[in-house]
């Protein structure tokens, strides 16, 4: 059984596990659905300036892939992020994603909170608290999932690239 989950989930491209990869991306869409959708959604809907009207079926065909391509970027950027700090503890981890988070990617969603003349604090809040909590979950899944042999195997292959220079 183990040498199952060490083949299934130890599949790696360019050191990165693909499937811990892939469920911690899917792990930060459905927080951040659910994070918009259900538990704040009134205060994201009011901060956004929409209505119910304007959430249809039909308004949102096309965020549905954009939003999987976008959770699957951020899904790689922080297992790149982990790989390039040696796959961290899991203390390690939920710092490394706290600090992404927070200085990177909740930073993006400042643009209104400063620039725009309604200065929504709110909606900052919601989209940075969103943000820092599925980026958490998503680093966390893909550290508990990835096969500890993926370290040694990466280590390894580190070595020899620097010895050979």
């Amino acid at each position: 059984m183990r040498q199952v989950y060490q083949r299934v989930f130890g599949f790696s491209l360019g050191g990165i596990p693909l499937l811990p990869t892939l469920v911690g991306s899917f792990l930060l869409m459905s927080t951040m659905f659910l994070w918009y959708g259900s538990f704040f959604k009134d205060a994201f809907y009011f901060g956004m300036g929409i209505t119910e009207d304007d959430v249809t079926a039909e308004a949102l065909q096309l965020w549905y892939p954009i939003g999987l391509v976008l959770s699957m970027s951020q899904g790689i950027g922080l297992a790149i992020v982990l790989k390039w700090r040696n796959w961290p503890s899991m203390l390690q981890t939920v710092q490394t994603a706290l600090v992404t988070s927070i200085f990177f990617a909740s930073l993006t969603f400042s643009y209104r909170l400063v620039v725009l003349p309604d200065h929504n604090h709110e909606l900052f809040y919601v989209n940075a608290s969103g943000i820092i909590t599925a980026f958490t979950l998503c680093a966390v899944a893909i550290t508990a999932l990835r096969p500890r042999n993926v370290e040694v195997n990466d280590r390894e292959v580190s070595g020899l690239l620097h010895s050979e220079a």
